[in-house]
């Protein structure tokens, strides 16, 4: 008889934990977070028309030669809730050169945007100074969101840049996008 209790309680215990975890992060708001009456399904990725894109702020100066974070902002402008998720393609430009950035190493996690709010991502680079090596003097960034197809092209706001494409690990890179 205890043997049979042991049993239900531990199909019982399996069952919960796997319905759990079968509906874990389905729930939206509008359910209660009742995963069972949720079929709500993650909001469409934003296109690029549906987004401002803009760097918020001018780039902070740093010593040459140390990492210089530069913020990307991207508003949802549209009237419906779009999502985000991943890297942003960046491109900076010089003239007719072009540096396609790598991305970190972060996490990349959902992000969904209600109309009027904001997702963010950092481009870090490495400044440049005399003799540190080859001199990018970016003049604009060319953004993709991700999931996107189409990019904006945006002033860079930063100084010049220590050249480091051929860099295994190189100090310049793109984060991102998060909340």
């Amino acid at each position: 008889m205890r043997l049979r209790h042991l049993t239900a309680a531990l199909t019982a215990t399996v069952a919960l934990g796997l319905g759990t975890a079968a509906f874990s992060g389905t729930a939206s708001a509008g359910t209660g977070g009742d995963p069972a009456g949720s079929t709500a399904s993650p909001a469409a990725a934003c296109d690029t028309s549906a987004l401002h894109i803009a760097f918020d702020g001018k780039a902070a100066y740093s010593a040459p030669g140390e990492q210089i974070p530069v913020t990307v902002l991207m508003t949802n402008t549209s009237d419906a809730t779009c999502s985000l998720q991943g890297f942003p393609s960046v491109d900076l430009k010089a003239g007719s050169d072009t540096w396609p950035l790598l991305h970190s190493s972060g996490a990349a996690n959902l992000v969904s945007l209600a109309p009027g709010t904001s997702a963010r991502f950092v481009i870090t680079y490495i400044s440049w100074e005399q003799g540190s090596g080859a001199e990018f003097q970016a003049t604009s960034a060319v953004i993709t969101p991700p999931g996107a197809t189409t990019s904006v092209t945006l002033p860079w706001p930063g100084s010049s840049i220590l050249r480091q494409d051929s860099a295994t690990h190189p100090g310049t890179y793109v984060g991102p996008v998060t909340a």
